[in-house]
């Protein structure tokens, strides 16, 4: 089988972990062609962008101790590797080369969006690199790429950059596969790769998903594996439900709706490459690596299951815009959208009531206030008087599962036990898809309704 494994940021959190990750290659490796795509180790991403920060506000004792916490941190990874000397010098010359551009940033005060993208491409060079070293140490024979190398190939929107998927294909095979022919194991960095003019790019938190899942497309994979430190996609976050359902098989639609609705398992974005190559793509747990996980296709399992998954989306507003004069006018909705749009502003939810006077947007609390200052603008150049509201203490729930469509009821059911428990619900959308039912209620009563809809829906069923 050829299968492409990502290997996240938690799977290698200690010198240890990288070892036990190792360990797990090789069980694979020998009756399969692997390709790895490898995280930064956990918590570094963070920690690179508080150094950008504290190097353009020349704030530099706090630059410096974040700096030299990142050095220490990966040469522990080091300390007890046999042969280091060739693979210690390379890491200390990335890092060297990491100091000497933050300090660019410091005497400038400013990072651009460039910049930005190679500083936190250390990150996954960094720790690709090592793990690569770590990997040959168990007679594997690994080869280190990073994305452009790979031949991911983006356009240059700096910080989310989209990948050419036709080029990416195209060159990916031709730079991959004849390594896989040559029982070579290519270790690959995840969250990056290049524009057209050989710019590092990255592609968004979570990147390395897609990173994986392009791969896994590019040379007709037979299956992508997430290494999660969960052996699988719950029915609910276990943190909230007292009886947690692993899911054993999950459509394309389902993981999408998952993913884009608070679920964490997997980036929105790296669902596109399965579904246009047909390719499964499983979450395996490395604490547990026999289990079989979750796996993810084109269609669902048949076992009867009307509700697949319950998520919660907290850290949100909803905007409410009401005005009398919206009514019939034709194209109001499209330009409050696209002038929301061009801020990058992502709206979680919609709902708009028959009249055409109202319209609710759900957002991201921490862009309330552009969110604001564009409605206002937009809604002042239409030459709409308006009333703009909003609300902050709420959570969105969405209840999932490709069997709620066409079955009748079920939405009447989810909402009975919200309100068993006396909660009421502020906003209600569902997309025509029929598999996702989204409501809004306040923040104190979002883990209560999903405990509700959990225990009647899923756990009794």
């Amino acid at each position: 089988m050829k299968i492409v494994m990502k290997f996240g940021g938690a799977s290698i959190a200690t010198p240890r972990d990288m070892y036990l990750r190792a360990n797990l290659l090789k069980k694979y490796i020998e009756s399969n062609e692997i390709i790895v795509v490898q995280s930064a180790i956990k918590g570094v991403t963070d920690r690179l962008l508080k150094l950008i920060r504290y190097a353009s506000n020349r704030k530099k004792e706090r630059m410096d101790n974040e700096l030299t916490y990142i050095k220490k941190l990966h040469i522990e990874y080091l300390e007890n590797l046999p042969e280091k000397g060739k693979i210690l010098d390379e890491i200390e010359n990335m890092l060297n080369e990491l100091g000497n551009i933050i300090y660019s940033i410091y005497y400038l005060g400013e990072a651009t969006p460039k910049a930005q993208d190679y500083i936190l491409s250390f990150g996954e060079r960094l720790a690709t690199k090592i793990m690569a070293h770590v990997v040959s140490l168990q007679g594997i024979e690994a080869i280190y790429l990073e994305g452009g190398d790979a031949g991911i190939i983006t356009d240059s929107n700096y910080g989310d950059a989209t990948p050419n998927m036709d080029i990416t294909k195209e060159l990916c095979r031709i730079r991959l596969l004849p390594l896989l022919n040559k029982g070579l194991t290519p270790i690959i960095t995840g969250f990056i790769g290049v524009d057209k003019y050989g710019n590092i790019t990255t592609l968004g938190r979570g990147g390395s998903d897609l990173t994986a899942t392009l791969i896994g497309y590019s040379i007709d994979a037979d299956e992508v594996w997430f290494w999660k430190d969960v052996p699988g996609i719950f029915s609910a976050d276990p943190n909230i439900v007292n009886k947690p359902i692993k899911i054993p098989q999950l459509s394309y639609l389902e993981a999408a709706e998952l993913s884009a609705l608070g679920a964490k398992i997997i980036h929105p974005r790296a669902i596109i490459p399965l579904m246009r190559g047909n390719i499964p793509l499983r979450i395996k747990g490395f604490n547990n690596p026999d289990e079989e996980g979750t796996i993810v296709t084109k269609y669902s399992n048949k076992t009867g299951e009307i509700i697949k998954s319950i998520t919660l989306i907290k850290d949100i507003c909803m905007i409410n815009i009401y005005s009398t004069n919206m009514v019939g006018v034709p194209g109001i909705s499209g330009k409050i959208f696209s002038s929301l749009g061009k801020e990058k502003i992502n709206i979680l939810m919609i709902s708009q009531n028959v009249s055409e006077a109202n319209i609710s947007l759900l957002i991201k609390k921490k862009d309330l206030k552009k969110s604001l200052t564009t409605l206002e603008k937009v809604m002042k150049e239409i030459g709409i008087t308006n009333e703009i509201d909003y609300m902050c203490d709420i959570a969105a729930i969405s209840v999932i599962g490709e069997g709620m469509r066409g079955t009748p009821g079920i939405a009447a059911k989810i909402f009975t036990c919200v309100a068993e428990k006396g909660i009421n619900i502020i906003m209600i959308a569902q997309g025509s898809s029929e598999i996702n039912i989204s409501f809004v209620v306040k923040a104190v009563d979002g883990e209560t309704a999903i405990k509700a809809i959990h225990e009647k829906l899923i756990e009794k069923n």
